[in-house]
């Protein structure tokens, strides 16, 4: 038996450390569900009438009451307290759960829920997502750390898919299949741990090096407006307490698609949080001033990005939850996925940028579509196109960088 190279041991340990991420998911969800839902369980474990649980990453409090489960960002002073640690291992949860007709029960219903959101073959799972996005503050810390170990993973894979676009085996048709699914749940989870208030957000973003290095590339490199679409509400939900971190970048980079995942960042936090709009704007102002002086590539590219960044800060309107049906039109992944969020065209626009208005105005849900979307809507992209959209993605190193400019 030949050794395993050090790339498939690493993309094993990712491998199991996602699914061993998916199954704490899975338990919190569970035990959310039977809080929610079982009013004799609240009771034996909040006697005093109600619980303040402390989430992780400081993201908050699940209270348990009377009247369900709610959860809050204030500090619940006259409230008794314990972590969702304790909680979690609470010998009255733990039986209750062990009940044959409570397990079965609230087994069947999560696993429908992240089944359904989980599975990698269709587009349409909005129903069952809006379910997930109402535990948000329970699982946004694991859903984060899953994007994290995906974003590595797709890293690792890449050399390898690469290699092999012109090969037509069944086993490279399904590597880069497998590479998509992950993609495509990298965008939900995103979305899941970035939806609400996320206050940890900025200090995990900010807790490593943004060297060559920002937590929105992962998803704008690929090609594709929908995560693109996502990068810029993630950035917005980090806020501008990464505002500076994008900047220094900014201030690095020479290549336009570096550039334009920057400005996807800074217009995005500028939008959404009002009173940072003035001072991003005269961020980018600076930074457009010197381009001249800098050796950038293409800087015609970068000037195309900083004038359209402007541009949006001064006159876009940025709602919250402005309606479906324009999420609907706009965001759907069926018309977004293969659209390309670098071809700035003949109007000299970035679709990247034109995007954001919109992005940052829809539901979080509405980045999926229904199950009312046609049929040809509801799969993956097929080969072909996922041939193409990688084919232009962002490559490391030397002039295959190029790859990554529009054509």
């Amino acid at each position: 038996m030949s050794a395993e190279s050090p790339r498939s041991v690493a993309i094993g340990d990712i491998d199991d450390s996602i699914a061993s991420d998916l199954e704490t998911m899975y338990s919190l969800l569970r035990l959310g569900l039977a809080l929610e839902g079982e009013p004799q369980l609240r009771k034996a474990l909040a006697r005093s009438g109600e619980l303040a649980v402390g989430l992780p990453s400081g993201n908050g409090w699940m209270v348990l009451g009377a009247h369900g489960v709610q959860f809050t960002q204030e500090y619940p002073s006259r409230l008794a307290q314990i972590s969702l640690e304790a909680l979690s291992t609470d010998d009255r949860a733990i039986s209750f759960l062990r009940n044959p007709g409570a397990s079965r029960r609230y087994d069947d219903r999560t696993k429908a829920i992240l089944d359904e959101v989980a599975r990698p073959d269709r587009l349409d799972v909005r129903e069952a997502f809006k379910d997930l996005l109402d535990w948000a503050p329970l699982l946004a810390p694991i859903a984060y750390r899953m994007v994290a170990r995906i974003a590595m993973l797709l890293d690792l894979m890449r050399p390898g898919i690469r290699d092999t676009l012109r090969w037509t085996s069944v086993d490279a048709v399904q590597s880069r299949l497998h590479y998509w699914r992950l993609l495509a749940l990298l965008g939900r989870l995103t979305l899941l741990s970035t939806h609400g208030s996320q206050p940890w957000l900025a200090d995990m973003a900010n807790s490593f090096p943004w060297r060559n290095w920002t937590p929105t590339f992962t998803l704008l490199r690929e090609r594709s407006l929908w995560h693109c679409a996502i990068a810029g509400r993630a950035a917005a939900a980090f806020g501008p307490g990464v505002l500076d971190a994008y900047s220094m970048m900014l201030d690095r980079v020479t290549h336009p698609a570096k550039a334009l995942d920057c400005l996807v960042g800074l217009t995005s936090i500028g939008l959404r949080h009002g009173g940072a709009r003035t001072h991003v704007a005269s961020l980018l102002d600076q930074r457009r001033s010197r381009l001249s002086r800098r050796a950038v590539t293409d800087i015609e590219l970068f000037l195309i990005g900083f004038d359209q960044a402007l541009e949006l800060l001064a006159v876009a309107e940025v709602g919250s939850g402005s309606g479906a049906v324009r999420g609907e039109q706009t965001l759907s992944p069926s018309a977004l996925i293969l659209a390309d969020p670098f071809d700035h065209g003949i109007d000299r626009r970035f679709p990247a940028l034109e995007i954001l208005p919109a992005a940052l105005s829809a539901r979080s849900w509405e980045f999926l579509p229904g199950t009312s979307i046609g049929a040809r809507h509801r799969n993956s992209p097929a080969d072909p196109d996922i041939v193409e959209m990688f084919r232009l993605s962002w490559v490391d190193g030397g002039e295959t960088e190029r790859s990554a400019l529009p054509n």
